[in-house]
């Protein structure tokens, strides 16, 4: 498993568009950029550890399954 630090560089993270069909996501100000990093998927694919970083923006979002965050 991946340990996460404070300092730790997020130069690898993929762009992650709002635009993409499985998701619902709805921009309703500004023009937020979602980018991130699948670290973990458990082995029946139920619970996945990552890392989400998105610009400044306001958006509706419904997800399908429990979600868990922490906001730095």
């Amino acid at each position: 498993m991946r340990r996460y630090r404070r300092d730790e560089p997020l130069d690898d993270l993929e762009h992650w568009p709002f635009d993409n069909k499985a998701s619902d996501y709805v921009i309703v100000q500004g023009n937020p950029v979602a980018s991130g990093r699948i670290d973990y998927v458990s082995p029946d694919g139920t619970a996945r550890l990552g890392v989400w970083r998105c610009t400044e923006g306001v958006f509706d979002c419904n997800e399908l399954g429990d979600e868990l965050q922490t906001i730095l």
